[in-house]
């Protein structure tokens, strides 16, 4: 009777261990499971990222359409990702002078043009279809420098770049792949552009002269506010063509609600420095309320109730 005690505890303590095998492997594999998917971008592949402290400068926001709490931000060292407005980290090993930058309306595509990059004195225009884990260049390599690109949101197919030193706007009907340049008639020079979220024949500016709109896809512009002022950023609000965001060179932020017949300054909070300005906005697709605004001297500013009061996320 006594053995048949003992070969029943054996056996009962070996049922457990099992048991508590398979219990510690699955927790071991939903924790690779969840590590992974950290260490993912928003592409399909796993993506390494180096941990930056700053950013030393801004060229560019994009607030991720399938996960809103990530804020990808161009800089000289490449793109940046942001997770609930910290744990900065660089995204691969792709390290250039992002200077133009456009992401996909979809999200994880993304377009880009610069300089000292790693295969090309100026970049051109380069693609990201892994969320910026890796880069290609497609077109114009080492004949342009774009500091001002945009991507149509009712045609994602159609982009827009402007090249400063030839002072030539910058067309593709193919995302990416060939470039033509629309006459532009009226616009002399562009420090920013954003399309239309209801027509891709819609194109805005953002010039020293003042804002200008086009309506034939780039081939017409004509003044649209702020004639003869510095308008330095625009953005359209992906949900409402007839709201617009601008910095405009001391007036600070404005907003407007109809297309841009009328204007509100806004921007409580958005403390910027005389010598500073703020050079790029970004909204979010799925929450128009959430803006973020970022300067030349890299600081990074966000918004929640659509641009009235802003805070501080982090200091340039």
């Amino acid at each position: 009777m006594q053995e048949r005690k003992e070969k029943t505890k054996q056996v009962s303590f070996t049922v457990w261990q099992k048991k508590s095998f398979v219990v510690a492997v699955f927790f071991v594999a939903i924790a690779a499971i969840l590590a992974i998917a950290l260490w993912r971008g928003t592409g399909d592949s796993p993506t390494s990222l180096t941990q930056v402290d700053s950013f030393l400068d801004i060229h560019g926001l994009a607030i991720d359409p399938t996960n809103p709490r990530i804020l990808y931000v161009a800089t000289h060292r490449g793109l940046v990702r942001g997770m609930d407005d910290k744990d900065w980290a660089l995204i691969g090993d792709y390290r250039a002078d992002f200077m133009g930058f456009t992401m996909h309306p979809a999200g994880k595509v993304f377009f880009s043009s610069g300089h000292k990059v790693p295969d090309a004195p100026l970049m051109g225009v380069a693609r990201s279809d892994d969320g910026g884990s890796t880069w290609k260049i497609i077109a114009l390599r080492s004949q342009v420098d774009f500091h001002a690109m945009a991507i149509s949101r009712a045609n994602p197919s159609m982009l827009y770049g402007w090249y400063y030193r030839d002072g030539r706007l910058y067309k593709s009907l193919d995302g990416g792949h060939s470039w033509t340049n629309p006459a532009a008639e009226g616009l002399s020079n562009a420090n920013a552009l954003a399309t239309d979220p209801a027509s891709d024949r819609v194109v805005w500016a953002a010039s020293e002269q003042g804002l200008y709109r086009s309506a034939d896809g780039g081939n017409q512009f004509e003044s649209a506010a702020f004639a003869g002022e510095s308008v330095i950023a625009i953005a359209v609000d992906p949900a409402d063509s007839n709201a617009l965001y601008v910095w405009v060179t001391g007036r600070g932020l404005l907003k407007s609600t109809d297309g841009g017949a009328s204007w509100q300054t806004i921007g409580s909070g958005l403390e910027v420095g005389p010598q500073d300005a703020v050079g790029y906005l970004a909204i979010d697709s799925t929450n128009p309320q959430r803006l973020y605004a970022a300067t030349f001297g890299a600081s990074l500013f966000k918004s929640l109730d659509g641009g009235q009061t802003w805070r501080l996320v982090k200091r340039g």
